[in-house]
């Protein structure tokens, strides 16, 4: 039978414990820098990333064949099994951050209707370019399907 490796992620962890069941660590980067130390020592594990019920922010976690496992050894991440985890790469818009448009260039594209209702939040506070986002495509208009070949960027009605 393989030795199998555990490693704990949790939120009350530490990443300065030692990933223990009683030590875990913090965040699952850590996790994922201790996978590849149990690699590059040469040691033959199967290893098992465990995470607690949580939401787990990250700024991006990269696996390359420094992480990989085997047939024979692999690498797993699985909950825990008590309750829900959430590893969020993305960035959390705060709900008081949106307010009512008023510009005027923007309030001339609504209907009447939605004007009241639209809000809108200033990206740039979050440090946030349009290089973050990329091209915006317009989405819902009669016949646009045939314009995504990749690379349009229309000035649509809607």
């Amino acid at each position: 039978m393989d030795k199998i490796t555990e490693i704990f992620v949790a939120k009350n962890g530490n990443d300065t414990f030692s990933g223990s069941k009683n030590e875990p660590f913090a965040t699952v980067e850590r996790a994922v820098d201790e996978i590849k130390n149990i690699k590059a020592n040469g040691i033959n594990t199967s290893v098992n990333v465990i995470i607690s019920a949580g939401d787990y922010h990250t700024d991006g976690i990269k696996l390359t064949a420094e992480h990989s496992g085997s047939q024979t050894a692999p690498v797993t991440f699985k909950a825990a099994g008590d309750g829900e985890v959430i590893i969020n790469g993305g960035l959390t818009l705060k709900p008081e951050d949106f307010k009512p448009v008023t510009d005027e260039a923007k309030l001339g594209r609504l209907s009447d209707e939605a004007k009241e209702k639209v809000l809108c939040a200033d990206l740039k506070e979050y440090g946030l370019t349009a290089e973050d986002w990329g091209k915006i495509y317009p989405y819902g208009s009669h016949n646009t399907n045939t314009r995504y070949d990749g690379d349009w960027v229309g000035d649509l009605y809607c």
